[in-house]
């Protein structure tokens, strides 16, 4: 038995050998909140140059902040509060590494609400019934009836003749005279005036 286990160890170390290096590592999760104290689990994949994945990878835990990680990735939050540690993984060989952030938070406890209490609503009392008196009867008088004279008879209005019409002849007028033309007066010739010489 003890021979079997060494040769599938050999042939493992040989096949590891034989891989392509990792130079690309994926972790799972990437982000986490945990409280101080809880723990979580983290993964690693690592892929070589041609993006395909390499087998049996096995990378090297580390933890940069208060936590703790074991060697198979499983993470023990610490008592840094409203803090946050970086859990890196790393391949030893090529020196590639990937890191996951956890936020050390405390979960918040919901105060549960105050029961409320509801008065009780008094009974309503009933509405005594309203007497409604009886309405007398209306007498109505008898309208007595209207009187109507009659109206004479109008008399015709006498005709009276038309006089007349008399036609008025019209008036010539009487010429006129036209009126002589006027003479104008003859303007007054005014002396020379004389300046005296000094």
């Amino acid at each position: 038995m003890k021979k079997l286990l060494v040769l599938s160890l050999l042939l493992l170390m040989l096949a590891a050998s034989a891989q392509e290096p990792v130079i690309y590592i994926e972790i799972t999760p990437s982000q986490i909140t945990l409280a101080p104290g809880q723990t979580a689990t983290f993964t690693a994949v690592g892929y070589d140059k041609r993006h395909d994945k390499v087998p049996f990878f096995r990378p090297i835990w580390v933890v940069e902040g208060k936590g703790k990680i074991t060697p198979d990735g499983r993470y023990i939050a610490g008592n840094n509060v409203d803090d946050m540690d970086f859990v890196k993984a790393i391949n030893p060989i090529t020196k590639a590494q990937q890191s996951a952030r956890v936020l050390i938070r405390i979960p918040k406890v919901e105060k549960p609400m105050p029961p409320v209490h509801v008065h009780p609503v008094p009974p309503v009392k009933p509405v005594p019934p309203v007497h409604v008196h009886p309405v007398p009867p209306v007498h109505v008088h008898p309208v007595p009836p209207v009187h109507v004279h009659p109206v004479p008879p109008v008399k015709p209005a006498p005709v009276v003749p038309a006089k007349p019409v008399i036609i008025v002849k019209p008036v010539q007028p009487a010429p006129v005279k036209p009126m002589p033309p006027v003479k104008p007066a003859p303007m007054p010739v005014m002396p020379p005036v004389h300046k005296p010489v000094h």
